[in-house]
């Protein structure tokens, strides 16, 4: 067994990161309308026979399908079970996830414990977030495994590599190349922890063990990280009273900071802002799915433009002897910065401005009609809608819901919006240039 300890630590991260930023489409099943490519279901069922040729929105308490879906499956409920044959991706979210059909692309996985029954075959990746996975044995995935937790059991097969992030690790199946094991434990060992877990999951003890019959075709890449369990709060403050005023500091931040950007939006873009709040009302699937694309494919766009920048440099370079090289890559660099720089400020902040202010808004329309026509309605509107958010942000699980939805919603109508006014025709700079001729 060969183990290295200082290499790829960052992939399991990215992996963990990535997964996160995927399962920000769980679908809201009780206000999207069913439109072209997209079936939309809250009964929690797709019987065995079934064939559903389109996207699947699907939600409810027990989730089950077990019949064919030509397209991606977007589910969520207190349990998830996937039995069927999917020709697309699975994304899905709750406390029980399981798969035990076909999928035909990749599997990314939100909940208390993400299970992969003896039938499961999934052609691309898992991308595991929550307390357990498990890949029982005669599960097969082709390509990679990304999981962060608590545990990971690895009873099947996987055909590249095998990343995990966590407290506990077994393997007992097989990975077709590298393995890496990233353990967290702290100084102060002691037993397996007591966790209460839905579905009766087995909590194994920390650590990372690797059975005889287990098999890994390429490197071993295992690293143990301790971390110091008697925590000091400052100024004679208990561990719980530090956390929450941690916590109430970064809201009341993030409140202050909210604002300022909304009232910019409403000062000096009122009329795109509108249009934005618009789109999120009346179409709020259709602006999840646009967040959805954006999030997943705005980091390959930004790597494909580091690309063509190092290609352009090099050809100029050759071509003109060096004399463009710096220009060309400086230029670049400043294009690939401000695209960054404006879609992390649509991500993070005006997407969450925006709504928290029509949230005030439909507010006071209900309350008090009158308060939105004075001077400053607009602003108190922003003001309301924005603390509500942030009350809801804190509070735990539920509060990293709303920001999910808020933020991939908002981005998916600023996305909307400003592709529905590039496209809109222009007859009158057509006719100057026609007579222009």
């Amino acid at each position: 067994m060969h183990i290295n300890a200082n290499r790829n630590k960052w992939i399991t991260r990215a992996g963990g990161a990535l997964l996160l930023l995927a399962l920000l489409a769980l679908p809201i099943a009780g206000a999207a309308q069913a439109s072209g490519g997209i079936t939309v279901t809250g009964n929690g069922l797709v019987a065995q026979g079934e064939v559903i040729d389109n996207d699947l929105f699907i939600s409810g308490d027990k989730v089950q399908v077990d019949g064919d879906v030509n397209g991606d499956v977007f589910a969520s409920g207190q349990e998830v079970v996937i039995t069927g044959n999917v020709a697309g991706n699975v994304f899905m979210a709750g406390q029980i996830l399981e798969i035990n059909g076909l999928v035909d692309g990749s599997v990314f996985g939100a909940g208390y414990s993400l299970n992969m029954g003896p039938t499961a075959h999934v052609s691309g990746n898992i991308y595991s977030a929550g307390f357990s996975f498990k890949a029982t044995s005669g599960s097969i995935v082709d390509r990679n495994v990304y999981s962060v937790g608590y545990q990971a059991i690895l009873d099947g097969s996987v055909g590249r590599d095998m990343l995990f992030s966590g407290t506990a690790f077994r393997l007992n199946g097989n990975v077709g190349r590298d393995l890496t094991v990233q353990i967290s434990e702290s100084s102060d060992t002691s037993d397996t922890p007591d966790f209460y877990m839905p579905g009766e999951v087995e909590v194994i003890e920390p650590g990372y063990v690797k059975s005889e019959q287990a098999t890994v075709g390429g490197e071993i890449d295992y690293q143990v990280t301790q971390f110091e369990t008697d925590y000091a709060p400052p100024s004679g403050e208990t561990i719980a009273q530090s956390v929450v005023a941690e916590a109430v500091r970064a809201r009341v931040g993030e409140f202050v900071a909210l604002f300022i950007v909304g009232a910019v939006l409403l000062n000096a873009w009122p009329t795109q802002t509108h249009r934005v709040e618009e789109q999120i009302q009346k179409q709020p699937l259709q602006s999840l799915g646009w967040g959805l694309a954006l999030v997943i494919l705005f980091p390959v766009v930004l790597i494909l433009a580091i690309v063509v920048v190092i290609m352009l440099a090099t050809l100029l370079g050759i071509i003109t002897l060096g004399e463009l090289v710096s220009t060309v890559l400086g230029f670049g660099a400043l294009g690939i910065a401000i695209l960054s720089v404006v879609f992390g400020f649509v991500l993070w902040m005006a997407s969450k401005a925006i709504f928290g202010h029509l949230v005030g808004e439909k507010l006071f329309d209900r309350l008090s009609p009158s308060t939105l026509d004075s001077r400053w309605g607009a602003l108190l509107a922003l003001a309301v809608g924005v603390f509500l958010y942030e009350v809801l942000r804190i509070i735990p699980i539920v509060g990293a819901i709303v920001a999910f939805f808020v933020v991939l919603i908002g981005l998916g109508a600023v996305a909307v919006v400003w592709r529905s006014q590039s496209a809109r025709p222009q007859p009158a700079k057509r006719k100057t240039r026609k007579a222009s001729r």
